[in-house]
């Protein structure tokens, strides 16, 4: 028990000395509004995508057979539980605003941020490649159907009207086209087939890649340290409360009864309670305010959603430690 309790340790304190620093650093001026501005620029559009790159293109893929089950259960298990929490949604709010902060905010989690550092520190950067293809279905998902679940109740709450149904699927497959992250995958998958050909990836540029993905943890939990404002909790906090156990308990434990009686154990369970267990993506206030809905909600829950996930990671990884799951 102590070996495993400091072994999560070792994985959840790092991260949470880097929470801190942004916390501090935003307090004492260090860091302001161009920070977060030009930081959040540089982690979506350059650190991010190599992260993902970084863990596909030199992942044993060949020894990944099975890694299509974990996959195929966390996609029809992210869109079930989209439905599921827009039925919960309408006796939760009458505001279809705030209706669509609860609903994007409970499912959609920070899978890059969170689940890509932990597998590492579990299994290293060359052993997680069934996590990244269970994440790319999760995020193509994410990029397709919120857009037309915000889409939905803007059309039901603002009296604005949709271009129909076609557009809006057209609108969700353009932005996953986009999706810098899902770009990379992409590329990952295809350096990573041509390595087994024999045409090998420069080992400088393996270098470069390496060490710029080594900074995405560390600057993306600073971020969102600096983004930290638990004076911003107002109104909202029957909401809040119930969209964060949902994302950090409810959830994952649901996800996880048929992993366990199937007896899914190590990478292949890790893979898929990693992608169910994260705070909400910083993505989610960002999408919800665009798209007219709740953005003071959203920005609420993921605020307390980040704070909380650091107990209740620690508390799975430590449980699940205990039992040799993962």
């Amino acid at each position: 028990m102590l070996e495993n309790f400091l072994i999560t340790c070792n994985i959840m304190l790092p991260l949470v000395i880097y929470l801190a620093l942004g916390v501090l650093g935003r307090r004492t001026g260090i860091f302001g509004e161009d920070f977060k501005s030009s930081t959040n620029r540089l982690l979506n559009k350059l650190l991010l995508p190599m992260t993902a790159f970084n863990s596909i293109y030199k992942a044993d893929l060949a020894g990944l057979r099975s890694g299509s089950a974990p996959a195929q259960y966390a996609g029809i298990a992210t869109v079930a539980f989209i439905f599921i929490m827009m039925g919960a949604a309408h006796f939760l709010d009458k505001d279809p605003r705030k209706r669509a902060a609860i609903v994007h905010c409970s499912i959609r989690g920070n899978t890059m941020l969170y689940a890509l550092p932990i597998a590492t520190a579990l299994y290293g950067a060359d052993n997680v490649g069934e996590l990244v293809i269970v994440m790319a279905v999760v995020l193509t998902i994410y990029n397709v159907a919120f857009i037309l679940v915000l889409e939905y109740y803007r059309s039901f709450g603002s009296g604005k009207t949709s271009d129909g149904t076609f557009a809006m699927i057209k609108e969700g497959l353009i932005a996953c086209a986009k999706n810098r992250i899902l770009q990379a995958i992409v590329l990952g998958f295809v350096i990573n087939w041509l390595g087994t050909v024999g045409i090998k990836f420069p080992s400088f540029l393996q270098t470069a890649v390496s060490n710029l993905s080594g900074m995405t943890v560390p600057l993306s939990f600073i971020l969102m340290g600096v983004r930290l404002n638990i004076d911003a909790l107002r109104s909202n906090s029957r909401n809040v409360v119930i969209s964060t156990a949902v994302k950090l308990v409810i959830m994952p434990a649901l996800v996880m009864i048929l992993p366990l009686i199937w007896g899914w154990t190590d990478k292949t369970f890790a893979a898929v309670f990693l992608c169910f267990s994260t705070s909400s993506a910083v993505t989610s206030y960002a999408f919800t305010e665009a798209m007219d809905g709740d953005g003071e909600l959203a920005g609420e829950i993921v605020m307390v959603s980040a704070v909380f996930s650091a107990v209740t990671l620690f508390l799975w990884i430590f449980a699940f430690k205990q039992f040799s799951l993962i």
